[in-house]
C-alpha cells in the first residue's frame, strides 16, 4: 500500500524554553514564515506584535476564556491591522497569567481548528474574509467573523 503524503513542503516547528520578552532581548532568531502566539499575557501579546510586524511576518493571536466558554483567533498581517487595533485596551495593559484555571479540550479544539485555518491562509496564500474570529461553545448566536479595520489612533501602531 503506497502511503499518500498530505504535506509536501518541509514544516519545522521550534520552540524555546523562554518567556517571549527574554527571547527577544536574548537576541534569539525568531525568523519564521508565520508566528503563532497563544499566550495568557497582554505584555507578551504587544512584544509579539511588534516584533513580527518589524519583520513583517504574520501572526496569529489565539486565546481561550478563563470560563472556557469562548476564544478567539485574530490574524496580524505584516502591515495593517495590528493587535492594538483589535485589544486597544491591551496596549498598555500588565494584566499577566489568567487564574489557575485547567485548560478545557472543547474550547481549545475549537479554537485551534480556527488557528490552522488562518495559518494554512497565510501560508498558502488563500483567501480568507476575515481577520478576527470568535467562538462562543454555550451560543452560537455570538459567533462572529469579521475584518477589523487598522485603526487610526492605535497607540501599537504609532511605534
Amino acid at each position: 500500500m503506497e502511503l499518500l503524503h498530505g504535506c509536501v513542503y518541509k514544516t519545522v516547528l521550534t520552540a524555546y524554553p523562554l518567556v517571549l520578552e527574554e527571547a527577544i532581548d536574548d537576541g534569539i532568531d525568531l525568523s519564521c514564515d508565520v508566528a503563532i502566539c497563544g499566550v495568557d499575557n497582554h505584555p507578551a501579546r504587544i512584544a509579539a506584535s511588534q516584533y513580527f510586524r518589524a519583520r513583517k511576518i504574520p501572526v496569529i493571536f489565539t486565546a481561550v476564556s478563563a470560563d472556557a466558554d469562548h476564544g478567539y483567533v485574530f490574524v496580524q498581517q505584516p502591515v495593517g491591522t495590528c493587535f492594538g487595533c483589535v485589544f486597544p485596551d491591551a496596549v498598555d495593559s500588565r494584566v499577566y497569567a489568567c487564574p489557575a484555571i485547567p485548560a478545557i479540550a472543547d474550547i481549545l479544539q475549537a479554537v485551534g481548528a480556527l488557528t490552522v485555518y488562518a495559518i494554512d491562509t497565510c501560508l498558502m496564500d488563500r483567501p480568507i474574509t476575515w481577520n478576527y474570529r470568535q467562538v462562543y461553545l454555550s451560543d452560537h448566536a455570538w459567533d462572529s467573523g469579521r475584518v477589523i479595520p487598522q485603526r487610526s489612533d492605535c497607540a501599537l501602531n504609532a511605534h
